[in-house]
């Protein structure tokens, strides 16, 4: 009896041990694990860390939304900045980039894979610890793709095609978007794209703006990596911040003054700056007085006392029959927009509708009969009615459409962007939609026996709406939300969708 509970003891004193030796393993283990992964930087989550001045925010619809510090940033939003006015967005908890002021920029999201889409003016980024080598941040401008691994530097779009970025620690690769043409920029250089060329230059302290300048000024660390890695006169960059910073504003409110006063002298309008969104201005048209000659008392005249007797008669009983029912919609309908019957479109006219921005469908279908690409940002569909997709036809979604009214595709769609159904909103899909980036649904999306859909690899289906599966759901990307799943089709995939519970499983 003494043996078996000497043995019993003994056994409970080993548990103890092998429990505390366990605790402790696993505690220096989550140590080592916080501080191996603090050291890389996770393009996970972006975020709006604080504002300066007058910051406008819209959604991937186009949407105005509040802004607060701290507050997520979803692809397809888009923050511009006024005069005197900054933007900090960080990345998790490490602050890595800030917009200049007069700079809009679009931000999309892809999983771990970030994209900023500056469209004019300057943004700052500095990421101090190299990224994963699962994740991925761009800078994307007209001209040009920059890829931010662990560095700092400045990109800066005119929005009138020409585009640099300048390098102050670390090294980025660039790919030029006409031509192709891939390129190294280390510490202490500067390249330009416009019109197709890259020009490499130098960099020098005076390249450096002030609203950058104030930034290495307030971090130690950000200053020994520059000067160690361009050998830039840190110390005098950062003395004269401040100074570089007021100076920087009051020539942008200088030259702001006097684009105004061009405008005003043109009959009142705005001039547009590179970095500053503004309507162009309207130039009168001048039409010369030739009072002095014989023939304009002759020839008023002879014109209507002749034309008019012949034409008006002539015309209207031909050509008025002809034209409205052979072009209802090659000439009004691309301007505005507005679709009330069913027509055929090309390239040429869908490209006019993409730049007003908008799209209304009155309960008819519209053909789409060339290769197109929805490459603006910000794009809306509304009202109710069907987009086709012509045979051998591929429709692609590069930029953000935003689907408002009750919707559906035929043919092939290929989602490279964001497709957003919004709530209260409907897509029916009788096609083929294949997603390498993001679709999100706050509203309703049914997939027809007809239909199939495909999630790439990396890619993310968002669905905090609806889905009604009857045809073919494959995913092989990312899945999430709280939405509800249901209809008899099939889902496949190597992550499917959840099947839903009315099947069974």
């Amino acid at each position: 009896m003494k043996n078996t509970k000497e043995y019993a003891a003994l056994n409970r004193g080993t548990l103890r041990l092998l429990l505390c030796f366990v605790l402790a393993f696993a505690l220096v283990f989550s140590l080592l694990s916080a501080a191996i992964f603090a050291e890389t930087a996770t393009a996970a989550d972006m975020r709006l860390h604080s504002t300066t001045g007058t910051v406008s925010l819209k959604n991937a619809s186009g949407k105005s939304v509040s802004i607060r510090e701290g507050m997520k940033l979803y692809s397809g939003y888009t923050l511009s900045t006024s005069s005197k006015s900054y933007a900090y967005v960080s990345l998790d908890s490490s602050k890595v980039v800030k917009l200049d002021a007069s700079t809009k920029v679009q931000v999309k999201k892809s999983g771990s894979k970030l994209e900023l889409l500056v469209s004019s003016g300057k943004l700052f980024f500095n990421v101090s610890a190299p990224l994963s080598s699962s994740e991925t941040l761009n800078i994307r401008t007209s001209t040009m793709v920059t890829g931010v691994r662990g560095t700092s530097g400045v990109v800066s779009a005119d929005g009138a095609g020409s585009s640099s970025v300048d390098i102050y620690d670390g090294a980025v690769t660039v790919n030029t978007v006409s031509g192709g043409e891939s390129l190294t920029v280390t510490a202490g250089e500067s390249l330009t794209v416009a019109l197709g060329a890259a020009e490499m230059a130098a960099l020098t302290e005076d390249d450096i703006p002030g609203f950058a300048a104030v930034e290495i000024a307030a971090d130690e660390s950000l200053q020994e990596r520059i000067e160690s890695a361009s050998g830039l006169d840190v110390a005098g960059v950062v003395s004269g911040a401040q100074e570089k910073l007021a100076s920087d504003e009051a020539e942008a409110e200088a030259a702001q003054a006097e684009a105004d006063e061009a405008a005003e002298a043109l009959n009142g309008g705005s001039v547009q700056l590179p970095g500053i969104e503004q309507t162009l201005p309207s130039i009168p048209v001048i039409i010369p007085d030739f009072t002095d000659a014989p023939s304009p008392t002759d020839t008023p005249t002879a014109d209507p006392s002749t034309e008019p007797s012949t034409d008006p008669s002539a015309e209207p009983s031909t050509d008025p029959s002809d034209d409205p029912t052979d072009e209802p919609t090659a000439e009004p309908t691309p301007e505005t927009g507005v679709f009330d019957s069913d027509a055929e479109i090309g390239a040429a006219e869908m490209q006019l509708i993409l730049d007003h921005g908008s799209m209304t469908l009155n309960n008819v279908t519209l053909t789409i009969i060339e290769n197109v690409d929805f490459d603006t940002s910000d794009f809306v569909i509304n009202g109710s009615g069907s987009i086709v997709a012509a045979s051998d036809v591929t429709l692609t979604i590069s930029g953000s459409v935003s689907i408002n009214g009750d919707l559906a595709f035929a043919g092939e769609v290929v989602v490279s962007g964001t497709l957003a159904v919004n709530s209260g909103a409907t897509l029916t899909n009788n096609g083929a939609i294949t997603n390498s980036n993001y679709i999100t649904i706050s509203g309703k999306l049914i997939n027809s026996s007809s239909g199939q859909i495909t999630i790439g690899a990396g890619s993310t289906l968002e669905n905090n709406g609806s889905i009604e599966n009857y045809g073919e759901l494959d995913c092989n990307g990312i899945y999430y939300g709280d939405g509800s799943v249901t209809g008899e089709g099939f889902y496949g995939g190597s992550s499917p969708v959840p099947t839903p519970l009315s099947r069974g499983s």
